[in-house]
């Protein structure tokens, strides 16, 4: 066989091969398609690594918002991650109220964002009452399973604030700045609260593992009715105003602490938030 024979038969050899791998390959796995429960559970899971938890919120919500096999792995982490997002926004709110009652040029701006972080802060806190009231009470087995590592960001207040709170005029940047650390540090401190360690961010961190962290669900729960009566302060007679919303705050919290079993907590707690709804 001369040369030319030679190169014919081995490009027909490696044609062969390739036609072979082809259709005896196996092909991997297809990537959700946009829009898809996988595909939302996915970007969720992307933005909370990267510290973006009003993505992450978002995401949480629409799939909680539909019927798919994430929602039981969604629903504790977005009660947390909601709770702490209407924790921040309603400390943000606070500090600009503070501020318009220091600053001497000119209140009304202050009064503008005071205002705009209380109606972030009411859209996220009704997220999470209503997703508290459809899942925290299905709980059943003795632990909570949080699918998330621990929160990225400091329990620290936001550097700055005590500018705000002062009267100071800031560039608009830097309060969004201040903002997201504030929205971080609302996350951290529930996370931390649902761990057992409401005081102690670093012991919180440590009791999270990477995935699939273990917490016990009375704990968890004393955490979150905990986290629903402070925010429900939002919807007082001092700030929104608004008695149905508040009593809404105070029924869920009453119906997830009788899931539990007696405890001094949990009659304390019980007891505070039966006299608060007395009074509204």
């Amino acid at each position: 066989m001369n040369h030319l024979g030679h190169h014919r038969l081995s490009l027909c050899a490696v044609a062969g091969a390739l036609l072979l791998m082809a259709s005896c390959g196996s092909k991997g796995p297809e990537p959700p398609k946009p829009g898809s429960p996988a595909f939302v559970w996915a970007v969720a899971q992307d933005s909370y690594k990267a510290g973006d938890y009003l993505k992450t919120n978002e995401n949480l919500d629409q799939l909680l918002g539909g019927k798919s096999d994430f929602v039981a792995r969604a629903a504790p982490v977005k009660l947390v991650l909601g709770a702490g997002l209407a924790q921040g926004y309603i400390e943000m709110a606070d500090k600009f109220e503070t501020g318009t009652k220091a600053t001497r040029s000119n209140p009304a701006v202050f009064r503008k964002q005071m205002a705009e972080y209380r109606r972030q802060a009411r859209a996220v806190a009704m997220q999470v009452v209503e997703a508290a009231h459809q899942h925290m009470n299905n709980w059943k087995d003795p632990n909570v399973t949080f699918v998330f590592p621990f929160p990225a960001g400091s329990a620290e207040e936001a550097a700055g604030l005590s500018k705000v709170t002062s009267g100071l005029q800031l560039p608009a940047s830097e309060v969004d700045k201040m903002a997201r650390q504030m929205l971080q540090r609302g996350v951290v401190r529930v996370a931390s609260r649902v761990a057992g360690f409401p005081k102690d961010t670093e012991k919180a961190r440590a009791a999270f593992k990477p995935e699939d962290t273990q917490l016990p669900r009375e704990q968890f729960v004393l955490a979150l009715v905990n986290t629903l009566y402070e925010i429900s302060g939002l919807f007082g007679q001092k700030k929104m105003n608004e008695p149905d919303r508040l009593k809404m705050f105070y029924q869920v919290a009453l119906a997830g602490l009788e899931t539990l079993p007696p405890s001094k907590e949990k009659k304390d707690l019980t007891d505070k938030i039966q006299k608060a709804l007395k009074t509204v």
